[in-house]
């Protein structure tokens, strides 16, 4: 973990986990890790990146390791000035995948409060997913039932927390439909959801100055986070 706090705040601040994407080959904790940290420290929430470990044999240790985060978080709380009642995640790619399995399977202390997802993979269908990722989580020959099990728009509930989404249209790499289908589930649950889809911008744009609406997708991240 890489924490990223706020200068003199008063108060105490919101917080949020970073998992980058990397399909499950590295983790990237740059332009969707320590960059969107700094970002969000310098608007007064702290950012903390994490460098989970990726999936062995169908250990999800990268879910493991976003649950440890949140309870050290906690636990640290008052020395870091941070609200533990206001913590949160945000997924880059398949690290949306990580922070919705948080969001819709909820154990006591590293429940999150609220999500940030940015063109994530959501669905393990064949239709929706990231076969490469899925590939890396579940192995090639997977059951349906373990299909379903990570499949995380299956098992949004009314107790998920309320959850920013964007992703790009042409996005060539993770079906937008994935954060739609999301979204759907979210909407059904009654939970508090925003949702945005940019015209262009296609996979893995994070912090990227090139990406087009980079100005636009930090104003609305922004006005989502404080507002």
């Amino acid at each position: 973990m890489y924490v990223y706090l706020p200068k003199a705040a008063i108060h105490p601040a919101k917080a949020v986990v970073i998992c980058g994407g990397g399909g499950f080959n590295q983790v990237n904790t740059d332009h969707e890790g320590r960059q969107f940290a700094q970002w969000l420290a310098k608007i007064g929430i702290a950012g903390i990146v994490l460098n989970y470990r990726l999936p062995q044999k169908h250990m999800y240790l990268s879910e493991i390791d976003l649950r440890q985060s949140i309870k050290i978080i906690r636990s640290r709380a008052s020395e870091w000035n941070i609200d533990r009642r206001n913590i949160g995640a945000a997924g880059f790619s398949i690290g949306g995948h990580i922070v919705a399995t948080l969001a819709t399977r909820i154990e006591k202390d590293s429940e999150l409060d609220f999500s940030l997802l940015f063109y994530p993979v959501i669905s393990m269908s064949d239709n929706l997913t990231h076969k490469p990722s899925r590939e890396k989580l579940l192995d090639i020959s997977c059951s349906k039932e373990e299909i379903d099990y990570y499949s995380v728009e299956k098992h949004v509930s009314s107790t998920s927390p309320r959850c920013l989404i964007m992703c790009s249209d042409d996005d060539t790499a993770i079906s937008p439909l994935n954060s739609i289908v999301y979204y759907e589930h979210l909407k059904l649950n009654d939970i508090p959801s925003a949702l945005y889809i940019f015209p262009l911008g296609g996979h893995g744009w994070g912090m990227k100055n090139e990406f087009i609406f980079h100005s636009e997708m930090l104003v609305l991240v922004e006005k989502w986070l404080i507002g």
